[in-house]
């Protein structure tokens, strides 16, 4: 004789049980693990000198003029001058409109 199979109405539980044990469990120990990290003390707090008023002036002036950008100038910051195409080339390059500007001449209303 086979012995009898427990129905599908006899369990208890389910998912949705154990995946809600499953994540008060895990918040929990989260909680343990999150105040255990707070308590504990501090090991390297007193292991670095504090600096001095006169350090924190001397850093101050140091950066005053500092330019996170003079890497990327290069050696020379000025541009070297358009080479001129012929003689009748202007000094100065031409500028470019502005952005209202169509490139086309203003017509008279009317």
């Amino acid at each position: 004789m086979r012995p009898a199979l427990p129905s599908r109405t006899a369990q208890r539980g389910g998912f949705f049980l154990g995946l809600l044990v499953g994540v008060l469990v895990g918040l929990v120990v989260a909680l343990g693990v999150a105040l255990y990290v707070t308590k504990v003390p501090v090991p390297f707090i007193d292991k670095v000198p504090q600096r001095t008023a006169e350090q924190d002036a001397a850093e101050a002036e140091k950066n005053k003029h500092w330019d996170p950008n003079a890497p990327l100038v290069g050696k020379s910051p000025q541009r070297p001058a358009p080479a001129a195409s012929h003689p009748d080339a202007p000094a100065v390059p031409p500028t470019l409109p502005g952005p209202g500007a169509t490139g086309r001449p203003a017509s008279a209303p009317g």
